[in-house]
């Protein structure tokens, strides 16, 4: 049940301890996204010549955040991605196509950082894989009204839409709780009913979230990376299903009054 993180993932994971942003915790009746309507759609031109199958990656931001952004794309192996782009209001779209291979690697992260923002608004930026949502990512303009949305590393071998869990793994009530006295800021990154994963920033606790697993829920799972403690704070995650605890571990702060919960916690739904 341990999970096992490539370098990608960890230069993600640093992107998320050093973010200029600032967001308070979400609920789902909290989260309220903007009508497209006259979006700015971008068709990112792909400079690598792809033969064979491909598949259709879409990045799309929404919110009220009022500043300028950039989006810079994952490189990996044997694919160089779109340049960045540079200067984008929200809303906004892209996509590009990769190819069907194991050793391609999608994610990024997007920065509102010109200082041209209003404290407090809010920015969505949602990846997903042929029509399939992967990561929500969600962030509030901090109080220089700067932003950064860090996505998650994902391989494409991660991915099979047709995978469904049995009936009796349907239905089920899923909370993930954190709580405990740490008194900095905490990301957070947990799967939801969908199968996707949600990205946000916790500053309060307790913080928790639930959802009813569906036929695409394969798994309930969360980890959390926190700074700005102090020394000998704490916190408690824990996963419960149905209303009964089924896993749960207490971390405390490093010397560096950073606190994590790495590998995530995961229960598996078959």
């Amino acid at each position: 049940m341990k999970k096992i993180f490539s370098s990608q993932n960890l230069f993600m994971i640093g992107l998320i301890l050093f973010c200029h942003s600032c967001s308070d915790d979400f609920s789902d009746s909290q989260i309220v996204e903007v009508d497209l309507g006259q979006k700015n759609i971008e068709t990112a031109s792909d400079e690598t010549s792809l033969n064979g199958p491909k598949g259709l990656v879409t990045y799309q931001i929404t919110g009220d955040f009022s500043g300028k952004m950039d989006i810079t794309f994952l490189s990996s192996d044997d694919f160089i991605p779109p340049q960045p782009s540079i200067g984008f209001k929200t809303p906004w779209e892209t996509s590009y196509d990769v190819p069907l291979n194991n050793n391609i690697f999608i994610g990024g992260y997007a920065n509102g950082l010109y200082g041209d923002a209003v404290v407090g608004e809010k920015a969505l930026l949602k990846m997903s894989f042929n029509d399939h949502l992967i990561e929500t990512v969600i962030r509030k303009a901090d109080e220089n009204g700067m932003i950064t949305l860090p996505l998650e590393t994902y391989g494409l071998e991660q991915f099979n839409p047709e995978v469904r869990v049995s009936e009796t793994n349907i239905g089920k009530e899923v909370v993930y709780a954190i709580d405990g006295d740490f008194s900095g800021k905490i990301m957070v990154v947990y799967q939801v009913a969908d199968g996707s994963r949600e990205n946000i920033e916790v500053t309060d606790l307790p913080w928790n979230y639930s959802f009813t697993t569906t036929e695409h829920s394969l798994k309930a799972s969360i980890y959390g990376i926190g700074s700005e403690g102090q020394e000998g704070e704490e916190i408690e995650f824990n996963i419960s299903v149905d209303g009964s605890i089924f896993i749960s571990e207490l971390v405390n702060t490093d010397n560096n009054n950073q606190i994590g919960l790495f590998p995530e916690l995961i229960v598996p739904f078959d």
